[in-house]
């Protein structure tokens, strides 16, 4: 009982310094922390904030009955909601992956130097067709003049 008398009190004192005493620093800071911040607070405050508190509001004043008989349901819709963020949270994350990792595998597809791309098949097979028909002897070739063996060489 003291104590709620002795709160009160102090209430009643910073009440009386808020309208009395409003150009000292004191005033200043507590109309600063009383009136003007939860003021902005509820200057920002939109729709769903004020349904919300107001179904707080009826939940406190019919008392505990009503909360411990929907306690259940709204520890449901909480955990539904947690789910949905969750998967949100998920899926936009593997979706920055992908576009990360679909630039990286463009870039390194495009800095490999041409010597280490890979060929198709095809292209392999063109290309040795190409160079066996290039070094093929011509129908008058017999070899080697005679004496000129390779390895072996005349001296003068």
């Amino acid at each position: 009982m003291s104590t709620m008398i002795a709160l009160t009190g102090s209430g009643l004192c910073l009440l009386m310094a808020l309208l009395f005493y409003r150009e000292t620093d004191l005033g200043r800071a507590w109309h600063e922390q009383a009136v003007e911040r939860p003021a902005r607070r509820l200057a920002a405050m939109e729709r769903h904030h004020l349904l919300f508190a107001v179904a707080l509001a009826v939940l406190f004043a019919a008392g505990g009955e009503i909360v411990l008989l929907m306690g259940p349901e709204f520890m449901a819709a909480y955990a539904l909601d947690l789910a949905i963020y969750a998967d949100a949270l998920l899926i936009s994350y593997a979706a920055a992956v992908a576009t990360r990792l679909r630039g990286v595998v463009s870039a390194l597809r495009y800095a490999r130097p041409a010597a280490m791309r890979r060929r198709s098949a095809r292209a392999r097979r063109a290309r040795i067709a190409a160079v066996r028909r290039g070094r093929r002897p011509a129908n008058d070739d017999d070899g080697p003049a005679p004496g000129k063996r390779p390895g072996l060489t005349l001296a003068a």
